[in-house]
């Protein structure tokens, strides 16, 4: 449904849904199947400030996917 027709969503969820909505049209690239991530669903990937990366840089450098994931990542820009 699209979400115009959830007025119950905030603003920020609104635009959260729309983006989840692109990203499923668009796919995934193919290459995230192999991702060593997706083995690691508990590591926090995206730290808050303060935290620790550590656990997540060391799958990331382990992975056959870092540099496509890295210029997929760059192409999105900030905030997405």
């Amino acid at each position: 449904m699209p979400a115009q027709f959830r007025p119950e969503l905030a603003s920020d969820e609104v635009s959260e849904y729309g983006d989840l909505l692109d990203m499923l049209r668009r796919g995934r690239p193919a290459w995230q199947k192999d991702a060593l991530c997706r083995e690691y669903p508990t590591v926090t990937w995206f730290p808050e400030h303060g935290q620790k990366s550590r656990a997540a840089k060391r799958i990331c450098e382990r992975c056959l996917c870092l540099y496509e994931c890295r210029a997929w990542s760059l192409e999105q820009g900030p905030g997405t």
